[in-house]
């Protein structure tokens, strides 16, 4: 086991440090999810048509922290012409190189007589 300590001023260039090792600070003091805090943090209302309003909010996804100062508005996919499907909001992690970021996504269950919620997405790069 190799012991871990940070963080220190660099001298010479011999401390550099990255946002996985800030990140790495807060994952023993922090868990996943909302900050419910925060009044109807990223509570999710009927807007136009097919389209919710997600409220502002902040949380925190495997030490990354997002947060939306203004409402945002997601767009639900059509419906099927005679099943009902559960569609959920969520905030998702992507780490991948050419996204690295959180945004609020969509994810369309399957229509069906009896419904039911889909899964989260979660791979090596999402979350």
């Amino acid at each position: 086991m190799a012991l871990e300590s940070g963080f220190f001023n660099s001298v010479g260039g011999d401390r550099l440090y990255n946002a996985e090792d800030m990140s790495r600070y807060f994952e023993h003091i922090l868990s996943n999810g909302i900050f419910k805090r925060i009044y109807n943090c990223f509570r999710v209302s009927p807007a136009d048509g097919m389209t919710l309003t997600v409220a502002p909010g902040a949380g925190l996804i495997n030490c990354h922290w997002f947060r939306a100062a203004a409402a945002e508005t997601v767009t639900i996919p059509a419906a099927h012409a005679v099943l009902p499907r559960f569609d959920v909001v969520v905030a998702r992690l992507d780490m991948s190189d050419s996204v690295r970021a959180i945004t609020l996504q969509v994810i369309s269950g399957t229509p069906a007589e009896s419904p039911i919620a889909p899964d989260p997405v979660r791979t090596a790069t999402v979350h």
